[in-house]
């Protein structure tokens, strides 16, 4: 997957920007931002099953970390709806356990931090 890595002198990543506001370590950014971006109803599901989720869903970590390394939130915008188009829910785990990461949500997160 190749992310667009606009990253001009002076302007922080997501990462940073969220980690600063949230005051949060940088290895803890995607876990956090997993969470955050979690819908309410898919919570108590998504707590059950905390310990396996880095296996159950690693797209969804891997790519988080990648929009960590982008500095603008129109291009998180912009890569969040190309993971949607790549990435459609079903099979097993995705379809199974309805454990996803709001693009809504992750769009919103961006813009309120970037």
């Amino acid at each position: 997957m190749i992310l667009m890595t606009d990253t001009f002198v002076g302007t922080k990543t997501f990462r940073e920007s969220y980690c600063e506001k949230f005051q949060c370590a940088p290895e803890e950014f995607a876990r956090r931002v997993f969470w955050d971006c979690l819908p309410e109803e898919s919570r108590p599901l998504a707590t059950v099953l905390r310990p396996w989720l880095p296996l159950l869903k690693p797209l969804e970590h891997e790519f988080i970390e990648q929009l960590g390394d982008l500095s603008e939130a129109e291009a998180v915008a912009s890569e969040v709806n190309e993971f949607r188009v790549r990435q459609r829910p079903g099979g097993w785990p995705g379809k199974s356990f309805q454990v996803r990461v709001s693009g809504r949500k992750l769009v919103s997160l961006a813009s309120k931090v970037c």
